[in-house]
């Protein structure tokens, strides 16, 4: 003897939206970018005038890449802007 048990649909639990784009995340976010052609008081600047108010980055460089903490994602944009060209 067989039986079939109906199941009222499923629903889901929250609906998923798009994705937030990275500057609407909220960090704090660690970055490791490539030092080169990048001085750390440009980065200094850049991030102070991205986070207005904020001055403590934790900037330390390991090898070749400045490693570093924003309260959101730093696009490669932003920094690209301030690297030196040789």
């Amino acid at each position: 003897m067989h039986f079939i048990i109906k199941m009222p649909p499923i629903k889901p639990i929250m609906e998923l939206g798009p994705e937030p784009s990275p500057k609407t995340i909220t960090g704090p976010v660690t970055h490791n970018v490539v030092s080169r052609y990048l001085k750390r008081d440009a980065l200094q600047e850049l991030l102070e005038e991205l986070f207005p108010g904020q001055k403590d980055f934790k900037i330390t460089q390991l090898d070749d890449q400045w490693r570093f903490t924003a309260p959101r994602k730093v696009e490669d944009e932003e920094i690209d802007k301030i690297r030196e060209d040789y």
